[in-house]
This record gives C-alpha cells, sequence and structure tokens, in this order.
C-alpha cells in the first residue's frame, strides 16, 4: 500500500515519482524481452521521422508473460488500485523507446484529450504508470510533467484542435498524428507555462525500475534524446471500469486501446 501523503500528492500534483518501484526480476525480464516487441513488424510500431528509429509500440495489454504480469499483478498495479477508489482494467499498453541520439521529443499534451476524443472515454479518470526501462537523466530525453495542470481548463488551442479534428476526414487507418513528433492535440510551450501557475515543471529522472504515475489531464511531454544513451519508458495506463467507453466515435485498432474493461485482479 502507498502512503497517504503519496496519494494526496497524486492527487493534488497530478502525479506521483517512485524511485526504484519496479523489482529487478520483473526489470530484468522486460528489458530482455524489449528487443523482440521492437523489432515485430506490424501496425502496432510506429517509426520516427527517419523511417528507421522506432518511436512507439502498441498492444502489449495482448501478450502474455512478463507484460501480463506488470501490468495486472505486480507492485505497478497494486499501487495503481492504491490510487484509484474504482476497480480498474488496462486502457492502455505500450512502450515508447527514446533511442540514443534519435528519439524525438513529445510535445506538450494531455492524454484525455486523445482518449476523449479518440475513444469516447467519458471523464479524465484514467491515469498511466510510466516505468523506466532505462537510467534516466537530464540528457537523454527524461518525461517532464506540469504540476497541477489536470485541474486546469482545456486550452483555447486543444479545443481548437478538436474542433479540427471533427471536420477533417481522417483515413480510416491513419493514427500517427496521435504518435508522431507533431501531435494533433499539442499544447504550446505558452499554454504549458498558462497551466503551471508559476510551478516549476517536473522532470522524471531516477533509475531503471523506477516509476511515476500521472493522471490523464496533467500537461507533459519530454525533449529529443541528444545523448548516446537510449530513453526506454514502458506505459501502462489504467482507467476505472464504470469510465470505460461505451459510444465510441471511431473505435481504434484493439492494438491501440483495450476494448475489453475486464477488472484487474
Amino acid at each position: 500500500m502507498i502512503e497517504l501523503d503519496h496519494a494526496e500528492k497524486f492527487r493534488t500534483d497530478g502525479f506521483v515519482f517512485f524511485p526504484g518501484l519496479l523489482p529487478r526480476d520483473l526489470l530484468k525480464r522486460i528489458q530482455e524481452e524489449l528487443p523482440k516487441v521492437l523489432d515485430e513488424p506490424g501496425p502496432q510500431r510506429f517509426l520516427e521521422d527517419d523511417g528507421t528509429t522506432v518511436r512507439a509500440v502498441y498492444g502489449l495489454h495482448r501478450k502474455e508473460g512478463v507484460w501480463q504480469e506488470v501490468a495486472t499483478d505486480s507492485v505497478v498495479s497494486q499501487t495503481a488500485k492504491s490510487l484509484s477508489n474504482s476497480d480498474l482494467y488496462v486502457l492502455q499498453w505500450k512502450v515508447n523507446p527514446k533511442s540514443a541520439e534519435a528519439g524525438d521529443q513529445w510535445e506538450w499534451h494531455r492524454d484525455f484529450t486523445y482518449w476523449q476524443a479518440e475513444d469516447g472515454l467519458p471523464a479524465p479518470r484514467a491515469f498511466t504508470a510510466g516505468i523506466f526501462l532505462d537510467d534516466i537523466d537530464e540528457d537523454n530525453g527524461p518525461l517532464r510533467i506540469v504540476p497541477g495542470s489536470h485541474t486546469g481548463p482545456a486550452l483555447h488551442e486543444e479545443l481548437e484542435a478538436m474542433d479540427h479534428q471533427e471536420i477533417t476526414d481522417r483515413e480510416a487507418d491513419d493514427w500517427s498524428a496521435a504518435v508522431s513528433a507533431n501531435l494533433s492535440f499539442a499544447i504550446s510551450d505558452g499554454g504549458a507555462t498558462t497551466l503551471s501557475g508559476g510551478r516549476e515543471v517536473f522532470t522524471a529522472c531516477g533509475p531503471a525500475g523506477s516509476v511515476v504515475f500521472f493522471d490523464s489531464n496533467v500537461v507533459h511531454g519530454s525533449l529529443p534524446n541528444r545523448s548516446r544513451r537510449p530513453r526506454t519508458l514502458a506505459l501502462i495506463s489504467y482507467n476505472p471500469v464504470d469510465n470505460a467507453p461505451t459510444d465510441w466515435p471511431t473505435p481504434r485498432p484493439a492494438y491501440f486501446v483495450n476494448l475489453e474493461p475486464t477488472p484487474l485482479p
């Protein structure tokens, strides 16, 4: 169980950080399985603009073994349940391998904006566990979070982007705008500053095995990796069962989001 101050920090700041939370055996097993996941071709794998570097791999909620164990039966899932007063299921399970000297930025954004527009998620009650699969520091493109921004209103630029998407007919199989270095619902630096309320951005640095839990409505992003070291982040998103989408605007492929809200054991 997590401490009360951790739960309070999660509510007020929109995130909470646990250095070295994932046990070494689970971390080692994921690290060993990672190359196979990154090399597996298919629509679940997205590349950087160079056309060769893997940017993101989705659909890990459909894989067995260590992927299933970490997401549903580990200290990560136990901590997730402690942060929520609801029955949870795995909404999304992906890996963002920010390769050495080639991994590009992730612009400021809110996850809920995508899940609301793309999947019909009713309310911003989902949250994500970001698991460090590498040692992460200031130089290799760490996750950056704007504390308290999960309580701020939707910005005009976000609403404009959503209105534009409703008007624009997108090709049924083109989901790259949700994954590219130029995100469809990106928030500008000025917007992020507005939502920060003067608070300093949190930079998630720490040893492999650390885990940061962050709210689906908190503003976050990361800079390019210009170091000679990788920065791999595994991301498990949890959602309350009673917040599962029931009216899908345009159902995304099952590798993007889990269409079956089976509660965690």
